[in-house]
């Protein structure tokens, strides 16, 4: 009787030369231990999956398998029965489809990049005509809208309820930079923006990208007389939209954020947004919070107790 391995073609026992059960990728091989744990515990193990290289009619080449395993019995004769599903060409698909994300996100943050730098060299020049800044504002608005519209169109294509994948979360990143563009005045060349006004308008750009959010109630304290500089508050309007993302698939009910004065130097910064039944796991925006809050020369104070909460000071110069 041939041994699993040798009869599917198992790359490593053909580079090896060794039967299976015997090369150096057996102990860890998911394929084996669930046939060994079928025979040893007489339970099946429904699909588990497997990801290998095989050998098949002299061609190496990559599969994918979703597999069950079960014991049975026959004729006092014990065995494992193994149903493979062959899901290759599933997960090719699927890796198309990442790749091509990928190659319209690079595209976008090209455009964006290219916009933000028109912006801001707008804002530099010292130009007489009211008028015409209002003019060149409101089309480079129109065509950061255009690029807002297209990630959101793409992150949505499954509909609201399913949006999931790396273009959501960067759909919503873009859309701070959006609502801050929206607030600043190019006919009066800001170089400030008042966040009273800046964060109602990020949390309607951040429900927009990712419609789960929407549900939040928002709840802000900020005094309306404070205006922060544009890097400081985009730092601060993309830690929030981290924030955001980070429960958004998890029950949010409500968010409380504020900002005062702490010392005639200092502000302090705090959000939290509550959570029923959140599970905290590693992820990619609790990375980019303490990424951000480093471009303030802060550290955070980050917890997870019944949702989120994060607090931080920095500098009022660093506005």
């Amino acid at each position: 009787m041939e041994l699993c391995g040798n009869a599917i073609g198992c790359i490593f026992q053909v580079e090896e030369n060794r039967e299976c059960g015997e090369t150096s990728k057996c102990l860890d091989c998911r394929l084996r231990n669930d046939i060994v744990r079928s025979f040893a515990e007489k339970v099946p193990v429904y699909k588990d999956t497997l990801e290998r290289r095989f050998v098949i009619q002299g061609e190496v080449v990559q599969k994918y398998f979703v597999f069950t395993t079960k014991y049975l019995t026959w004729n006092g004769e014990e065995f494992v029965l193994i149903v493979f599903d062959d899901v290759t060409e599933i997960e090719q698909r699927r890796a198309d489809a990442q790749r091509l994300n990928m190659e319209l996100e690079g595209m976008i943050q090209d455009q964006m990049a290219r916009l933000v730098r028109m912006s801001v060299e707008i804002a530099r020049l010292d130009l007489d005509d009211a008028e015409l800044r209002r003019t060149v504002q409101h089309h480079v608005g129109n065509a950061l809208q255009v690029v807002s519209s297209l990630v959101n169109l793409k992150s949505g294509s499954r509909g609201a309820a399913g949006r999931s994948g790396p273009l959501v979360g960067f759909g919503a990143r873009f859309g701070a930079i959006i609502a801050l563009y929206r607030c600043m005045s190019l006919s009066e060349l800001d170089r400030t923006v008042r966040p009273a006004r800046y964060f109602p308008a990020l949390f309607a750009e951040i429900a927009r990208a990712s419609p789960a959010v929407d549900g939040i109630r928002p709840e802000f304290d900020i005094p309306n007389g404070l205006e922060l500089g544009l890097e400081t508050l985009l730092a601060l309007g993309l830690i929030v939209n981290e924030v955001a993302l980070m429960v958004s698939s998890q029950a949010p009910l409500a968010m409380h954020l504020g900002i005062r004065a702490d010392g005639p130097d200092v502000c302090r910064f705090e959000v939290r947004i509550e959570v029923g039944g959140f599970d905290r796991c590693g992820s990619e925006e609790e990375s980019l919070i303490e990424a951000f809050a480093g471009q303030l020369g802060t550290i955070l104070e980050l917890s997870f107790t019944g949702g989120v909460e994060l607090r931080l000071s920095f500098p009022i110069d660093a506005a």
